[in-house]
């Protein structure tokens, strides 16, 4: 089933976070978001698009962003972001807040002075209270947060628990919850594949992060009689176990791009496994 997700955030700020959401969720829902038009015509669709939704996302910076003129529909002034927030009450909501040091001062009220501070500091302690929020550095953490809790939304939704397989889990389940953990290895693969020296190593960590659910499978997968299955996930968490020997090694820093390499070749493997298991299911 494709859900609706809308994506809710302050635009220029956060592109790369929004483009990092859609990548993790393509294949999983339509995902509706604000966008430009006139005043009106904004806040009435953004919050019909907001009611029409099966979850809420929400990312938040440290800018409060556009404020719709104050009066009808926004009486105490509050940005098109936090209106958006408000309308999904009822909704599922699922939050991300950017850790406060992993954001550039340029791209900052404080720095702007678009908005006193106050107001996105408020704002980001009233969504950390309201739910559990997640807290992000990167685009690769978010990626990874964005998925595990769609998962979880998904499970809720449908019945079941991504967490690990159940003594009663027919083929069936086991499938979805592993197609849905190898969407998290493949983003996390490719990533690594892709990522700067300087922060291989944190990339890496949530490579292993994303690794563990996938490997753990392997039994479950064997007891139902997948002995194909079984062996492209050996051959996955052998290369997973590659990676880790190269970088653990105390001379890895020259072998960087051959841990980067057999990780790209993971994702390829990862991907055509997802996408046989996905066609079952």
């Amino acid at each position: 089933m494709n859900y609706a997700v809308y994506l809710s955030s302050t635009l220029k700020d956060l592109e790369a976070e929004r483009e990092a959401v859609r990548q993790a969720l393509s294949d999983e829902c339509v995902i509706k978001h604000s966008y430009l038009a006139s005043e009106r015509a904004l806040v009435d669709s953004c919050l019909e698009d907001v009611a029409n939704c099966d979850a809420y996302i929400l990312i938040l910076g440290l800018r409060y962003g556009y404020v719709p003129e104050a009066g009808g529909q926004n009486p105490r002034s509050l940005s098109i972001t936090e209106l958006e927030y408000e309308q999904a009450s009822n909704k599922p909501r699922l939050v991300f807040i950017k850790d406060e040091e992993s954001i550039p001062y340029a791209l900052t009220d404080a720095k702007t002075k678009e908005h006193p501070l106050e107001r996105i500091e408020s704002f980001r302690k009233r969504a950390s209270l309201d739910q559990r929020a997640a807290v992000f550095k990167t685009s690769d953490d978010l990626k990874l947060a964005v998925v595990k809790a769609f998962n979880a939304f998904k499970d809720d939704r449908e019945g079941g628990s991504s967490e690990g397989p159940g003594p009663s889990w027919g083929p069936d389940r086991i499938y979805r919850v592993l197609v849905d953990n190898l969407r998290v290895l493949e983003g996390s693969t490719n990533s690594f594949g892709q990522t700067p020296d300087s922060v291989c190593l944190n990339s890496f960590r949530l490579l292993r992060a994303a690794a563990e659910p996938v490997c753990s499978a392997r039994n479950s997968v064997s007891e139902i009689g997948d002995t194909d299955t079984r062996q492209k996930l050996d051959d996955i968490c052998t290369l997973v176990e590659m990676m880790t020997a190269v970088l653990e090694d105390p001379t890895r820093g020259p072998y960087y791009l051959g841990a980067k390499a057999i990780a790209l070749t993971c994702a390829r493997m990862v991907k055509e496994l997802r996408e046989s298991l996905a066609a079952r299911t």
